[in-house]
């Protein structure tokens, strides 16, 4: 809760940490203590990015507590002797996801009226506005920026056709918004309990259109935009809660703000997981004549197989879209659509980690300017 309110005082989570390792040294051991509630522990503190010598402590216990209780997940444990455990790893990002799937959406009236409009002053955000910026459009707990941000290993999880993707991971800078104001708070809150991200990852509450006119303005280049499972159209007569088409977040306009954004070797990655929601971005994005789609070498070459390759039905949506489209529809298969993450698989965003462990397809597109 601390760290969901944006709490930035290092030393306060560091004593909660000292608190839980004396609580599971004490009675760690004991049947009562199940193993789902040493789980619980060790996720809540990762899923905060609590990194201490206290931390290391408690996942080293609750590693022995669980294999003496006959936790069967041997990756897991070694995962948390190792130090290999944190805010990148599944069970903190479901965590993650979980808590932000249950947010009510914000009404953009209301968003307008609570949101400053006051210019974002890059010098003051930012250490050096040399680097290159990736930006993320509709952050949700930005996961993907705070991960993106410290990550040191491959490039990418995807293989390309063209070299695209060979970004210096750590010598960008990293600007995300969301309307969300709660999920804004919590991830301002890690990057300002970090020193290795303070100075280099901002957040924001605004909307994506209000973040793409300040980057315009930043000095440096902006060689990556992305937007991550933003919330689909409604379709039809389909769920009430979801937006009118009209009043998708990705629009044309939007769009045109993307390319007028990103410098001339710039990328813009989308991922949704709703195939019609795809093309239509999909078709918008080669309708502007400046974004050419990057091909892969590992790429979903059937689409209906994808749906039920794991034992799964295809989606309703995907049924209600095709009735409504047939014959003509463009399906979400070929060199275009990666079967594997586009960034780095420690870096990717808590709602594409609750699709792969739930074995539900992911539509990812990239795009590159021309």
């Amino acid at each position: 809760n601390f760290a969901l309110s944006g709490v930035r005082e290092t030393c306060l989570f560091e004593k909660l940490v000292i608190v839980a390792v004396t609580e599971l040294k004490r009675t760690g051991h004991r049947a009562q203590f199940k193993i789902m509630r040493i789980l619980h522990m060790v996720e809540k503190f990762a899923a905060c990015d609590v990194r201490c010598d206290a931390s290391r402590e408690l996942f080293s216990i609750a590693a022995d507590c669980l294999k003496k209780k006959g936790f069967d997940d041997q990756s897991m444990i070694a995962m948390l002797r190792g130090g290999r455990f944190g805010l990148q790893s599944d069970r903190p990002l479901m965590w993650l996801w979980r808590h932000s799937s249950r947010q009510a959406k914000v009404s953009l009236s209301s968003y307008e009226i609570t949101t400053s409009a006051r210019a974002i002053e890059w010098e003051r955000v930012f250490e050096d506005t040399s680097r290159s910026l990736v930006v993320d459009l509709g952050s949700g707990m930005g996961s993907a920026l705070l991960n993106l941000s410290v990550f040191r290993g491959d490039t990418s999880s995807a293989e390309c056709h063209e070299d695209t993707l060979r970004l210096e991971w750590p010598q960008m800078n990293y600007a995300g918004a969301d309307v969300n104001q709660h999920l804004v708070n919590f991830s301002s809150g890690i990057v300002s309990r970090d020193p290795r991200r303070d100075g280099r990852v901002f957040f924001a509450c605004l909307e994506a259109a209000s973040l793409l006119e300040h980057v315009q303005k930043y000095p440096g280049a902006c060689r990556m935009i992305m937007c991550n499972f933003p919330s689909p159209y409604r379709l039809g007569s389909g769920n009430l809660q979801l937006p009118k088409e009209d009043q998708f977040m990705i629009t044309e306009s939007l769009l045109k703000m993307v390319v007028r954004t990103l410098s001339k070797d710039g990328l813009f990655l989308f991922q949704t997981k709703c195939e019609d929601v795809a093309i239509r971005v999909k078709e918008l994005c080669l309708s502007l004549g400046s974004l050419t789609c990057v091909k892969f070498c590992h790429h979903i070459d059937d689409i209906e197989s994808e749906y039920t390759s794991s034992g799964s039905s295809r989606p309703d949506r995907v049924g209600r879209w095709l009735e409504m489209c047939r014959p003509h529809a463009e399906r979400g298969q070929g060199e275009m659509f990666a079967s594997n993450p586009i960034l780095p698989r420690e870096a990717i965003p808590e709602t594409e980690v609750e699709c792969i462990v739930g074995n539900n397809v992911v539509h990812r597109l990239l795009f590159r300017m021309i």
